[in-house]
């Protein structure tokens, strides 16, 4: 893991994943408006936890259309935006923990962070392509778990996020 850390702990893995993410933020904004038609509705692994009336009102708005765009985008797009994200964090980790002189083996519990959160991504998006072939036949007990999963990703993504101020605060009060 080590190595893998070397090599992600450099200015140009740094930008290189910073260009990614944002390519990815731009297309994601640009079907999110395709996939509901010019509402204003979250999609699913944005919002806080949902229901299965939720779910099934949502489906209901963004139309056959918006669903066949939205199964794309989940199962393509979505499928290398985890990665994308994954290890511009772990990259911003390594370097600013390099920078301030920190060993990587006393962080290893702050790397996995990232990495669980591209699991839970995963796991997120697998659940969410099932509920859009299940529609409008949903199950509850699909639904909560799948929501359950979303907000265990948000929660990981916060951690990581403060993982990486935490390092920011360290190079800085070096």
């Amino acid at each position: 893991m080590k190595s893998i850390l070397d090599l992600l702990a450099n200015p140009t893995c740094l930008l290189l994943f910073g260009l990614l993410f944002l390519l990815f933020v731009g297309i994601f904004l640009y079907f999110q408006g395709k996939i509901n038609r010019g509402q204003h509705l979250p999609l699913l692994d944005t919002r806080h936890g949902y229901t299965c009336a939720e779910v099934k009102d949502y489906f209901e708005a963004i139309g056959v259309e918006g669903r066949a765009i939205y199964r794309f985008v989940v199962g393509r797009v979505d499928m290398v935006f985890p990665i994308v994200y994954g290890l511009l964090m772990l990259s911003a980790m390594a370097w600013l923990y390099r920078a301030c002189g920190v060993r990587f083996p006393a962080l290893v519990g702050f790397f996995c962070l990232p990495v669980l959160t591209m699991l839970f991504d995963y796991l997120e998006n697998f659940n969410t392509l099932r509920l859009l072939k299940s529609y409008p036949e949903l199950v509850e007990s699909e639904v909560i778990n799948a929501s359950r999963i979303t907000l265990i990703k948000r929660y990981l993504l916060i951690a990581s996020v403060v993982a990486i101020m935490l390092a920011a605060g360290a190079c800085f009060f070096k």
